[in-house]
């Protein structure tokens, strides 16, 4: 790698996609966010914050941008100070404060990227994106927050902890591989080089989290995790890289509870992300973080946030509608409500490994066309394909090829 010229020290930074709700319990429009931005702005100089739009809804996102941090006191201070001042300034306009991974009533995909910097140049660091890509599913598995995504708002389809992940962030994160020397920027992908806004590796995967506290501790793991793969660089194969695209789904379904096939190997992803946070110490340690209290709570007990609000919702009596304006105006995100159920929530079980061929079979109807159910994975085509004609093969589905549509597939009758 050539030489080239970076920060004084690790720079650390996030974007934290939330919601406002009116009085009606809808995002806000852009007209109303921006008025809000800017009151966020004459309290705190130098914010920022901003906004973005709801996926699927002509309607804004309230994005807290962090800017530039270089240690704990900063990360923490300046979350604080901005959710804060939000939930002050919207309670002064009747607004409601809600950062979950999406919109429950409708779904619609609400991130959490995280940002690690700061360079001139992107030679050498698309290798270091690469080796890391197997990683980026564990953090995904840590940060599930979307387990309501619409379709019937009386009865959510239970069993899934990230729908936001499931639809890959509605194609605004998705799984991608670039060869160094050919590789270009862009925006879309899990883990990505930011280049043409910020000079920084940026994991977009993340769920956006409920939690004040697990905003500053992921952001941490996460860049520190970065920058030691920096210093010590992974290898990246074709088989990593498929495994990774796999667990994705795993981490989709059941977050921490999840074993992940791991160099051929089953294991428990709470294990994984116990050695990643072993391996991200020296630079946690620079920052100011001897320990994540709140990210070991949930690896211990296998919880996430996904669990939190599935339990709030199997114990409150109502549709989605009212369960998301209950959360919006009863919910202290100011004490943490996250952190508080952790403290007497049970330990849950790990599931069994998910077999991906099973999945992809589920989602097979009559005559689903290629680009439909190769979606469902975002896998290579060459693996995606390997598991389509085993499937043929052992007699579970039909495929017909049709000139215009290409090759449909049916599930066959039992």
């Amino acid at each position: 790698m050539g030489k080239k010229r970076v920060s004084d020290g690790l720079t650390i930074g996030y974007e934290w996609e939330t919601l406002l709700l009116d009085k009606y319990g809808l995002p806000l429009k852009f007209d109303e966010i921006e008025h809000f931005i800017a009151k966020v702005r004459k309290e705190i100089p130098r914010s920022r914050t901003g906004t973005d739009w709801v996926p699927g809804l002509d309607r804004a996102l309230y994005e807290i941008r962090s800017g530039i941090l270089r240690n704990r006191n900063e990360l923490e201070d300046r979350t604080k100070k901005t959710v804060e001042t939000t939930l002050k300034l919207a309670k002064e306009e009747n607004y409601r404060f809600l950062p979950l991974g999406s919109f429950p009533p409708v779904g619609s995909a609400i991130g959490f990227h995280i940002h690690t910097g700061s360079w001139e140049k992107t030679e050498g660091l698309q290798e270091i994106v690469n080796s890391i890509f197997p990683y980026v599913s564990c953090f995904a598995a840590l940060s599930v927050n979307s387990p309501f995504w619409g379709i019937n708002p009386t009865i959510p389809p239970f069993g899934v902890k990230s729908y936001r992940l499931k639809s890959h962030a509605q194609l605004m994160s998705v799984p991608m591989y670039s060869k160094p020397e050919l590789s270009n920027i862009g925006w879309e992908a899990d883990i990505t080089l930011k280049f043409y806004s910020h000079p920084t590796i940026e994991l977009r995967i993340c769920d956006a989290p409920l939690s004040m506290t697990l905003v500053s501790e992921l952001t941490a793991f996460v860049s520190s995790f970065i920058a030691e793969s920096i210093k010590y660089p992974g290898t990246f194969s074709k088989q990593r890289f498929i495994e990774g695209i796999d667990n994705r789904i795993r981490a989709m379904r059941y977050g921490l509870q999840a074993l992940f096939l791991w160099e051929s190997k089953e294991r428990e992803v709470t294990d994984i992300l116990k050695e990643m946070l072993e391996f991200a110490n020296p630079t946690l340690k620079d920052l100011g973080y001897e320990k994540l209290p709140l990210i070991e709570k949930m690896l211990q007990k296998r919880q996430t946030q996904a669990d939190f609000l599935s339990y709030l919702f199997e114990n409150y009596n109502g549709d989605l509608y009212d369960f998301t304006n209950y959360l919006a105006s009863s919910l202290n995100l100011s004490e943490d409500p996250f952190d508080i159920y952790l403290e007497y929530a049970p330990l849950l079980q790990s599931e069994n490994l998910m077999d991906i061929n099973e999945y992809i079979l589920s989602m097979v109807g009559n005559r689903t066309r290629y680009g439909s159910l190769y979606w469902v994975l975002y896998q290579t085509t060459e693996e995606f394909e390997k598991i389509i004609y085993e499937l043929e093969k052992s007699k579970l589905i039909n495929i017909e090829f049709d000139e215009e549509m290409g090759a449909l597939f049916s599930k066959r009758s039992i």
